[in-house]
């Protein structure tokens, strides 16, 4: 997944950067806040994991993964 298909892919599913971070279970700080990955990824300076492209594909179809990492 490219950063502008990464980036494709969080609009569509209407998220704020924020969100996404969420929604694909990324690193969450104490104040509810997520860590700069999404960031990184939509402007290049880290390529999008496969595993991330990979969990967008499965937030499409059954949407955000459970806080807390619980797996369902």
């Amino acid at each position: 997944m490219t950063q502008e298909e990464f980036k494709v892919w969080r609009v569509l599913m209407g998220y704020s950067q924020a969100e996404a971070g969420r929604a694909l279970g990324l690193a969450v700080r104490p104040d509810g806040t997520t860590c700069d990955a999404v960031r990184h990824y939509e402007r290049g300076t880290r390529a999008v994991p496969e595993t991330v492209a990979k969990l967008c594909e499965y937030v499409m179809r059954y949407g955000p993964l459970p806080a807390g990492g619980d797996a369902a």
